[in-house]
């Protein structure tokens, strides 16, 4: 499998070109840039990729998903938002003024592959309280007993749809849908954050954040190598950032490449959350 950047080509080419040679496909290291006349030859492309398999597609922000769905592996930053959940309570709580290890949090999951668990380990060392909510409990009693045996942290694990949320602050979906996300009881002031898709908070006394994707500033040296490479404008530097990462499938060798990427913001369904709305949600949940 290999990754490929695919974008419009930042100026027109001359006839001959365009007969022969109308997309420009270039190879650095073990990535494909590829440049495209314009909008008709992504039809094209996406046709000569499904003949491609397994192929992982990096789309430059003013081209459309449409035309590559089911057709290739399109990354579009969510997959690296499940790793950044560290850095997002982190930033939060420096909106609230509120040091980490005083929040108390919420994870919405049934995922207890081996990342899941290191994450959710790393969390419980951060913060002051974490609940686990889960379909099957059994899943997670191997980690509730390491972590108190080893570190002698609490955490919690529930599945009870009125009280699961009640102590929680800030709720982390990692992979319940929306649906089944509704059925549980979700405080008013809450902020919500969902890592795998939108979600819509069906309550109507929910007066919280509800917060779906975020911003980010790539480091340095990955800033350098797509600036090198003419990338770095047209694409989202979320999904940059992922495609940089991709293939490091284990939490131990991604965690410490984040460590430094900085959150410029956190998106809600309505767009950018503002600094302040933290520090109200707060303010609110104290009376």
């Amino acid at each position: 499998m290999s990754i490929w950047y695919v974008k419009k080509l930042d100026k027109k080419i001359n006839w001959i070109r365009k007969i022969f040679n109308p997309v420009n496909i270039t190879q650095v290291q073990n990535k494909m840039i590829v440049e495209l006349p314009n909008e008709k030859y992504v039809v094209r492309l996406a046709k000569k990729m499904y003949e491609r398999q397994n192929q992982n597609l990096v789309l430059a922000s003013n081209l459309k998903v449409e035309n590559f769905q089911n057709i290739c592996n399109i990354l579009d930053g969510r997959w690296i938002f499940k790793y950044m959940l560290p850095n997002v309570i982190d930033y939060i709580s420096e909106k609230m003024n509120r040091d980490s290890g005083l929040q108390e949090i919420a994870v919405m999951t049934n995922d207890n592959s081996e990342n899941n668990l290191k994450m959710l380990a790393e969390l419980a060392q951060k913060v002051k309280l974490l609940s686990i909510v889960t379909e099957d409990l059994d899943k997670f009693k191997h980690l509730e007993e390491f972590l108190m045996g080893n570190m002698g942290i609490v955490i919690r694990t529930t599945n009870n749809k009125k009280k699961a949320l009640n102590k929680s602050n800030i709720i982390l979906n990692l992979d319940f849908q929306e649906g089944d996300i509704n059925k549980y009881s979700i405080p008013k002031q809450a902020i919500f954050v969902s890592t795998n898709d939108k979600i819509v908070i069906k309550s109507r006394r929910f007066e919280g954040i509800n917060i779906n994707f975020y911003s980010i500033e790539l480091p340095e040296e990955y800033n350098n190598w797509f600036k090198t490479n003419g990338l770095l404008a047209e694409f989202e530097h979320e999904v940059l950032l992922e495609s940089m990462l991709y293939y490091k499938k284990s939490y131990d060798a991604i965690q410490p490449e984040l460590r430094n990427v900085k959150i410029k913001h956190l998106i809600g369904n309505n767009g950018i959350i503002q600094d302040a709305e933290f520090l109200k949600k707060f303010t609110e949940n104290l009376h």
